[in-house]
């Protein structure tokens, strides 16, 4: 037992003189410093961009779909439901009970897979292509994205939602509002992050005036 905790030290000595040894490396090169938090904001940038284009082209094709808040607030206040047709017929497509069951099967997945719609409470039925949807969503704009990841998949040829608005108590969720993309995307340039040293991080003295970066 002593022998382990002998090694127990030595190696966080040894991990704490490591880390110093980088970050004095690190002081005494500062342009690879610099490069690095150069890179990674660039990187970030890269990412807030995509995530922007993201959103705007999910926010036009609601808008094609006439799924905008305004919209599908008009529509559950006059019939309780809200009905889209896909723009491309299946035609003679041929739809039967297993068609059905993987367009549930897949748009269950979409639904599960996109974390902005996590909270919503949906039961997807099918048949002979036509889909209905049924339960509760936070706010209309969420469940326009519903019914826009249903008619995404084949084999659907119209989907009927009698999905409710129902603003969760959680004062995130009530707006529907997503994340701003850039928030999002967000990368925070660290400070020579190595797994190695990750342990010693924890014992290493933290330079005057700057706080330990986290992991």
């Amino acid at each position: 037992m002593r022998g382990f905790f002998n090694g127990l030290i030595l190696g966080l000595i040894l991990g704490a003189v490591g880390f110093w040894f980088v970050q004095k490396k690190a002081r005494e090169h500062p342009e690879a410093q610099q490069r690095y938090e150069a890179s990674a904001s660039r990187a970030g940038a890269a990412m807030s961009v995509a995530a922007t284009n993201i959103s705007d082209a999910l926010r036009a094709k609601l808008e094609t779909l006439g799924l905008t808040t305004d919209k599908i607030k008009d529509e559950l206040a006059r019939t309780g439901e809200v009905v889209r047709r896909k723009a491309q017929d299946i035609g003679g497509q041929a739809v039967n009970a297993a068609s059905d069951a993987r367009a549930v099967t897949e748009i269950k997945a979409k639904l599960a897979a996109d974390p902005a719609l996590a909270d919503a409470n949906i039961s997807v039925t099918c048949a002979q292509g036509h889909v209905t949807l049924s339960g509760t969503v936070a706010s209309p704009q969420k469940l326009g994205e519903v019914i826009e990841r249903a008619l995404e998949v084949g084999g659907v040829r119209d989907v009927v939602s009698k999905v409710q608005v129902k603003p969760s108590d959680n004062g995130s969720s009530k707006s529907g509002a997503r994340p701003s993309p850039a928030a999002a995307a967000r990368i925070v340039p660290g400070h020579w992050n190595f797994s190695a040293i990750s342990l010693a991080r924890q014992v290493a003295v933290p330079e005057a005036g700057r706080a330990p970066a986290s992991i």
